[in-house]
C-alpha cells in the first residue's frame, strides 16, 4: 500500500490516496493506525489525521512517540 522513502524526503511514504481511503472506509480508523504501525513498527503509532479524507491536498500524518509518520499522495504531492 505504502512505497517508502528514505532520509532526505519530504514524506516518509507516498500512497494512492484513494486505495488508502478505501481502506479506512472499509476497516476504519483502529484497523488504518494498526496497519501504520504494522508497516512501521518503529514509530509507535497513536493517533492520525482525518482532514486528507476530504481532500486530497492534505497529507496525512501519524503521530507516534517515536517520531511521526507523513504520508504524500501519488500525483499530488509526488507527480
Amino acid at each position: 500500500m505504502f512505497e517508502k522513502f528514505g532520509w532526505g524526503s519530504s514524506y516518509d511514504a507516498c500512497a494512492d490516496r484513494e486505495e488508502v481511503k478505501g481502506y479506512v472506509n472499509e476497516n476504519g480508523w483502529d484497523q488504518f493506525l494498526s496497519k501504520l504501525n504494522e508497516e512501521f513498527p518503529n514509530r509507535n503509532l497513536y493517533s492520525v489525521s482525518t482532514p486528507w479524507i476530504d481532500d486530497n491536498s492534505y497529507i496525512c500524518k501519524a503521530r507516534g512517540t517515536k517520531g511521526d509518520l507523513i504520508i504524500g499522495w501519488n500525483g499530488v504531492h509526488r507527480k
